[in-house]
C-alpha cells in the first residue's frame, strides 16, 4: 500500500511522494487496465491452456523424429513414442552429444555435436566419424535446418557471419557451400527455411532469398524479443512461428512479417524448444522437462 514519503534536511522536512487518494487510485487502476487492453490488441494476444503429454529430461533441444520426440542428457535419450504415447529410456542411442538435429529420411537424421555434423542412423545406433570442414564451433553456431528439396542441411557460423549448407546423402555429409554472407548474422539465435532463409536475432527476424536480404517487416510489439528462443517454418507451412523463450510466448506471423497472433499459456514457465504441426494446429513445447501440447 503506497504511503506518504518525507525526507528531512537539517531543520526542513520535504514531501517527496504523496499517497494517491481514492479517486486517483481508481484513475491509475483504470489507466493500467486500458494499457493492458491496448497491449492485448496490439500483440493480438491469446491465452491457451496447455496439457502435459510426457516427462522427458533436461535438455536444450528436442529431437524430432517421425515416431519419437526425445531429449538427450548425458549418455541417455528419453523418448516419447507418438504411436503408443509411452515414454521410454534408451530406445534411441547415439554416441555423440546432440545440440541440434534434423530428420533426413528412413532411419537417418543429421546431428550437430558442437564440432561436427554426423549422419545418425537411429535404427542401428551408428553415427560414423562425422564431418567438420567449415562446421562452426559450439560458441559460434546457431540453428540447424534441413531443406529436403535439395538435400542440404544449413547452419549459421556467427564468427564468419555466414549461413553454410552441406550436402546430405545416404552415406555422408559433404560439400560445404556459403549460402549467405551478412554482418547481421553475428547476432543470430536460430534459423529456419522454406526456400527463403529466416534468421531469428535478439531484435527481429531477417529474411534472405538467393543469398540476398529481402524485406521482412517484423511486427512492432509492446514487449521486445527476449534474445532467446527458436524459429520454425518449412515449405508446407503457411506461417512463421517464433518461440520467444524469455517472454514465455509464441509469436505467429505470416512470411512477410504481419502479426497473426501471440500465444501465451500459464503452463509456459520455462519454454526451451518447440515443434509446430500447423496442419493439425498443434504446438509441442519442451518446458523444463515437460512436453506440453498447445492446440491453437
Amino acid at each position: 500500500m503506497p504511503i506518504d514519503l518525507y525526507v528531512s534536511f537539517g531543520y526542513n522536512t520535504y514531501l517527496l511522494f504523496k499517497k494517491p487518494n481514492k479517486e486517483q487510485q481508481t484513475q491509475i487502476s483504470d489507466f493500467q487496465k486500458q494499457l493492458g487492453e491496448l497491449e492485448t490488441k496490439l500483440e493480438k494476444k491469446v491465452t491457451i491452456e496447455a496439457s502435459s503429454i510426457a516427462s522427458l529430461s533436461v535438455s536444450s533441444n528436442l529431437i524430432n523424429l517421425p515416431q519419437y520426440i526425445a531429449t538427450k542428457t548425458g549418455e541417455s535419450i528419453v523418448s516419447f513414442d507418438r504411436n503408443t504415447n509411452k515414454v521410454e529410456d534408451n530406445v534411441l542411442i547415439a554416441n555423440q552429444n546432440i545440440l541440434a538435429s534434423q530428420y533426413f529420411k528412413g532411419n537417418q537424421a543429421v546431428i550437430y555435436n558442437g564440432e561436427r555434423l554426423f549422419l545418425w542412423n537411429f535404427g542401428n545406433s551408428t553415427t560414423g566419424t562425422g564431418f567438420n570442414t567449415s562446421v562452426p564451433a559450439e560458441q559460434n553456431w546457431a540453428g540447424l535446418q534441413l531443406y529436403p528439396t535439395n538435400n542440404r542441411v544449413y547452419l549459421i557460423d556467427k564468427a564468419t557471419k555466414q549461413v553454410i549448407s552441406f550436402a546430405v546423402s545416404d552415406r555422408e555429409i559433404s560439400k560445404p557451400v556459403i549460402s549467405v554472407n551478412a554482418e547481421e548474422l553475428s547476432g543470430a539465435i536460430d534459423m529456419t527455411l522454406d526456400g527463403n532463409i529466416f534468421v531469428l536475432t535478439n531484435q527481429n527476424v531477417l529474411k534472405y532469398q538467393s543469398g540476398k536480404p529481402v524485406s521482412f517487416e517484423f511486427p512492432n510489439l509492446a514487449t521486445k524479443l527476449s534474445g532467446s528462443g527458436a524459429i520454425y517454418t518449412d515449405g508446407t507451412t503457411t506461417n512463421l512461428y517464433i518461440l520467444d523463450s524469455g517472454n514465455k510466448r509464441i509469436i505467429v506471423t505470416d512470411k512477410r512479417g504481419a502479426l497473426i497472433q501471440t500465444i501465451y499459456s500459464p503452463q509456459l514457465t520455462n519454454p526451451i524448444d518447440f515443434i509446430v504441426d500447423e496442419k493439425n494446429k498443434i504446438i509441442l513445447v519442451l518446458n523444463d522437462t515437460s512436453l506440453l501440447k498447445i492446440s491453437y
